[in-house]
């Protein structure tokens, strides 16, 4: 009999970073068009098809709470952040995968410029794939976030490490990869620098 969570989209925001390129602040927090970077992200992946959120924290986990206190969203917060990205997807796959989710989504938290819409045409192709094939919005032969990861690589999310993310999954996957246009760049307009604010 399956289980009635095979079907659930659960999505993972990963804002952990050290915002080492961002001097005096966390780059989550600065604002864009009046709204701090992370509460954008956070807009676009809970307003769209998905069944829960959580964001994974790095040392500002208190203030991210705060920040997200009105979004239906559980921030959790890994203490091996600066182990890197891999280790923070990890840190969330595992925490998820006890409530054993249909399928993972992964986005970073510094697209301030991403949409719901274009969120969920990413998850409507994953959709129509089966829910089989790493699902990812593609624009300019440069693929962005958020990342959807069937069921099958949710035990290889959680075993990820260092700072690379899931790229070599995402590799090795290469040919069955379902990569959906899309026609902006805010799929990977992400923000570094203080300069980076001003595109």
């Amino acid at each position: 009999m399956s289980n009635h969570t095979d079907s659930l989209l659960f999505a993972i925001i990963l804002a952990a970073g050290a915002s080492r390129r961002f001097p005096g602040q966390n780059k989550l927090f600065a604002k864009v068009h009046g709204t701090p970077i992370l509460e954008h992200v956070v807009q676009a992946i809970t307003y769209a098809s998905v069944d829960k959120t959580i964001v994974v924290t790095g040392q500002d986990h208190e203030e991210t709470k705060t920040l997200l206190s009105s979004y239906p969203v559980d921030c959790i917060q890994n203490s091996e952040w600066e182990k890197g990205m891999g280790n923070s997807l990890a840190f969330g796959a595992k925490s998820l995968a006890i409530e054993n989710p249909g399928s993972l989504l992964i986005c970073l938290a510094d697209l301030p410029y991403l949409d719901t819409k274009t969120v969920n045409q990413v998850i409507e192709a994953f959709k129509h794939s089966n829910k089989a094939q790493i699902t990812a919005p593609h624009n300019n032969n440069r693929l962005g976030h958020p990342i959807i990861f069937p069921n099958r690589l949710i035990p290889e999310l959680a075993t990820l490490t260092g700072d690379t993310g899931a790229k070599n999954l995402i590799q090795f996957e290469r040919n069955s990869l379902i990569k959906v246009p899309i026609e902006t760049h805010a799929i990977f307009q992400d923000i570094d620098t203080p300069e980076d604010m001003n595109v």
